[in-house]
């Protein structure tokens, strides 16, 4: 037992003085990875964003028809931080990336607690902070795929973090990451899952919807008693005041009520009931984010 441990302690050791080695190289690498180029910018992203409808208006400016351009995703339209609930604001970043405002893109110390329990446990859940999951969001190649090895790839998101947050705000970062995060099946983005779970504007999300949404990221399509784990460590974590009891009764309402299959798989792209009831519409004109009623 005693060989063991140490055996084991020893790797750990190594680990930690590979990541070192890393983080000093990491500056160097930038100027020689083929990740590296210059991030997108946030008008870029917020410019080439488009909704999964395309809307036709009368000359008053009242949606007369509407077609299904995107099937693989449901997406309303871009919604500005400051329409954001700050009860979901605080659970995502709760949930996702606890140093988010204090970090520079990346969170070293969340980084080697996963690569701890990664030696210790075989687990392959790593630590990415929004400002990388964004990174992947907004370029194809630092996503998941066969092509590149999950470590080759994690590290091109790093750079990419840490490049991204010279040029972007937190509160851009945040902004952008809400409005192309998957939240369930076909769901992308906070409006289209306001909208279409809780049939409200984002601005309007309690704190236990908030928790809810909040716990959908991490697996999108995980059954209701994991949510519902996940939101009840998260309310703990936060302080907030929503009971299991409440969090279960809130989910249950979306979970056996409204299909959400994942894109691809047989039934995506019908949509929620919200977005077909005619009554709610979440446009954007002027490029700006509001409700109107038709």
């Amino acid at each position: 037992m005693k060989k063991r441990f140490l055996s084991r302690k020893g790797f750990i050791i190594a680990f930690l003085m590979v990541l070192m080695f890393l983080l000093i190289m990491a500056v160097f690498y930038r100027e020689i990875s083929p990740f590296s180029r210059t991030p997108v910018s946030f008008e870029e992203v917020w410019k080439t964003y488009q909704p999964s409808d395309a809307l036709l208006f009368d000359r008053n400016g009242r949606v007369i028809h509407e077609l299904r351009v995107n099937p693989a995703i449901q997406r309303l339209g871009w919604t500005s931080l400051e329409q954001i609930s700050p009860a979901l604001v605080k659970s995502v970043i709760g949930s996702e990336d606890r140093r988010f405002y204090s970090h520079h893109g990346v969170d070293w110390q969340a980084i080697i607690f996963a690569g701890v329990q990664h030696l210790m446990s075989s687990s392959t859940r790593w630590a990415s902070t929004i400002s990388m999951q964004l990174a992947a969001l907004t370029d194809k190649r630092l996503q998941r795929g066969k092509a590149q090895r999950s470590v080759e790839r994690k590290f091109d998101q790093i750079i990419q973090a840490l490049a991204l947050e010279q040029t972007w705000t937190k509160d851009r970062i945040l902004e952008a990451y809400l409005n192309l995060v998957s939240f369930r099946g076909e769901l992308q983005g906070i409006a289209t899952a306001s909208m279409g779970l809780f049939d409200k504007l984002p601005s309007g999300l309690d704190e236990t919807e908030s928790l809810i949404l909040a716990s959908l990221i991490p697996s999108p399509n995980a059954p209701l008693d994991e949510v519902v784990r996940r939101a009840c460590r998260l309310r703990d974590s936060l302080g907030f005041a929503s009971s299991e009891e409440s969090i279960r009764e809130t989910g249950e309402n979306f979970f056996f009520s409204l299909p959400y299959p994942a894109p691809g798989c047989p039934g995506a792209g019908r949509g929620p009931a919200a977005f077909k009831d005619g009554k709610k519409r979440y446009l954007q004109p002027g490029r700006e984010s509001s409700a109107v009623c038709i």
